[in-house]
C-alpha cells in the first residue's frame, strides 16, 4: 500500500497516511482529513466537542469539518448524513465555535425541512468585514481555492449518498441582491457551477412559491419564512441575465 508523508496542521506532528484511504486521522491529536485532499496543504479539521447551538429554535449540531480563519472561510460543515447545503455571498462572522444570524437561520430551516446538518459555503471566501482591504487580495487565487474546496466536498457528499433513496445533492442558492455589488461574483458563480459538472446535484431557491427577489436574485436566509419550500433554480439562465 502506498503512503504519503505529511505534517499535521493542528499539532505539527509528522504523520504517514495510506494514499488510498478515504480519510485519515492524526494519531497524536485526532485531527481528521478527508480523501482527495493534500494533507501537506489542508487545514480542514475536526474541532473537539465543538457545538453549534440555536437555542431559539432548539437546533444543535456538532461540527464535522471546518476550513477557515478570522479572515477567510471556505467550509463550515456540521455532522449529518443528509446535510442542507447553502451557498451565500461571502462569510460573515460564523466560525467553528459560534454561529452568526445567517447560520442560525439556516440551522433552524434545515431542522424544519428534515435535514440533519448544514454545509455553509460562499461564492467568495473573504469575510465581509475585510472587503475594505480587497485590493490587498488576489481574487482569482482565492476563487480557485474556493472552487477546489467546494468541488472536493460536494463530490464526497455525492458519493456518500449512494445508499440513500434520494441521491441528488440540493444546493441552496442564497446570496441575495448584493450579488450586483461586485461584478466578480458572476465569475465566482460561473466557476463554481462549472466545477460541479458530472455530479448529481440540483440548484434550488427558497421563496414564496419559489419566487426570487424583486430584482431577480435568490433570497437570503435571514429574509425568509420557515414555511417556504425549495424550488428548482436555473443558474445558467440566471447568469445569462446578469
Amino acid at each position: 500500500m502506498d503512503f504519503i508523508s505529511a505534517k499535521c496542521t493542528s499539532c505539527g506532528a509528522r504523520i504517514e497516511a495510506a494514499n488510498l484511504r478515504e480519510e485519515w486521522m492524526c494519531p497524536y491529536c485526532g485531527t481528521l482529513y478527508l480523501k482527495n485532499w493534500n494533507l501537506s496543504n489542508t487545514d480542514w479539521y475536526l474541532p473537539e466537542k465543538s457545538r453549534f447551538v440555536s437555542k431559539k429554535h432548539h437546533a444543535s449540531y456538532t461540527m464535522m469539518y471546518y476550513k477557515g480563519d478570522d479572515r477567510y472561510r471556505y467550509i463550515l460543515y456540521t455532522e449529518g448524513v443528509n446535510p442542507l447545503v447553502c451557498i451565500g455571498l461571502c462569510p460573515a462572522t460564523a466560525d467553528e465555535h459560534n454561529a452568526d444570524n445567517t447560520t442560525k437561520k439556516v440551522m433552524a430551516y434545515a431542522k424544519e425541512q428534515g435535514y440533519d446538518g448544514i454545509i455553509m459555503l460562499n461564492l467568495f471566501p473573504l469575510r465581509y468585514k475585510y472587503f475594505d482591504s480587497l485590493n490587498n487580495e488576489n481574487p482569482n487565487e482565492l476563487l480557485q481555492e474556493n472552487v477546489t474546496c467546494i468541488r472536493t466536498l460536494l463530490k464526497i457528499l455525492n458519493d456518500s449518498r449512494s445508499n440513500l433513496s434520494d441521491k441528488k445533492v440540493r444546493i441552496w442558492a442564497a446570496w441575495g441582491e448584493k450579488f450586483e455589488n461586485w461584478p466578480f461574483y458572476k465569475k465566482c458563480l460561473t466557476e463554481i457551477d462549472k466545477s460541479l459538472d458530472g455530479l448529481n446535484f440540483e440548484w434550488v431557491v427558497a421563496g414564496p412559491n419559489g419566487a426570487l427577489t424583486a430584482t431577480g436574485h435568490p433570497r437570503m436566509p435571514t429574509m425568509m419564512s420557515y414555511d417556504w419550500d425549495f424550488r428548482s433554480f436555473n443558474v445558467k439562465r440566471y447568469l445569462a441575465t446578469r
